[in-house]
């Protein structure tokens, strides 16, 4: 009896067992390749923008956003492609490559590790203020490509800071995925006058520092004690 109890379990967990559907199996990605050929079409985006491209015949390169754009602008179907990446199997006909490196229309396009940050200091001339979705300067474009980031201020706060102006920069740096260098600033000197706008160094990559300069305050972003008040102090209420 007990026997037959036993077997009866052991069929009972069998059949369990196998009606559990398996797990699929995680894609593999291929060895690093370069595929080369003519573009045969664009891949688009819900909102009408390139997200991809074909190569001819059967190769889909899906483009990160700001490589899509500049392929949006520069190249067209037919244009010659040349792209080294990383080969992922699919179920159909056609194979993607997780790109690397573009080379289409006379540009390369290369994929940059961002970086953590590190001690800069640097001299440089101002390009173009740079602007934050309230119309509020939040930093700087420096003629050497270099992007100054700065706490929000008003510029009437800093006369000295205008396009054209040489300035002195530190703070600490980090290389983006599209190949520039930003510069997360706590100090700039320009005309002789230091403006202190953080100590402490970021948190991490796309964080910056403390509030710095603005309206009614001083370096650093410290806000100066209120004004005494006016006339002789109040008398001290009397003792009850």
């Amino acid at each position: 009896m007990k026997t037959q109890i036993l077997f009866g379990i052991l069929i009972c967990s069998r059949a369990l067992l196998m009606a559990q559907p398996s797990p699929p199996p995680a894609p593999l990605a291929g060895p690093t390749s370069t595929v080369t050929g003519s573009i045969s079409q664009f891949t688009y985006g819900p909102e009408g923008r390139v997200e991809g491209l074909v190569v001819a015949p059967n190769t889909l390169v899906s483009l990160p956003p700001d490589w899509a754009i500049q392929v949006e602008m520069l190249a067209k179907i037919g244009n010659q492609v040349r792209v080294t990446g990383t080969v992922m199997p699919t179920a159909s006909a056609i194979q993607i490559i997780d790109p690397i490196s573009v080379d289409v229309a006379g540009k390369t396009l290369a994929m940059v590790q961002p970086s953590e940050p590190v001690p800069y200091a640097g001299t440089g001339v101002i390009r173009s203020l740079n602007y934050g979705r309230q119309g509020e300067v939040n930093g700087f474009l420096l003629q050497n490509g270099i992007i100054a980031r700065t706490p929000s201020f008003a510029v009437s706060d800093v006369s000295v800071l205008r396009p054209g102006a040489t300035i002195s920069i530190s703070g600490f740096a980090r290389a983006t995925p599209s190949g520039r260098t930003v510069v997360e600033v706590q100090s700039i000197t320009a005309n002789g006058q230091t403006i202190a706008m953080s100590s402490r160094p970021p948190d991490g990559p796309g964080r910056g520092p403390g509030r710095g300069p603005g309206r009614g305050r001083g370096p650093g972003g410290a806000a100066p004690p209120p004004p005494p008040p006016d006339g002789p102090p109040p008398p001290p209420p009397p003792d009850r």
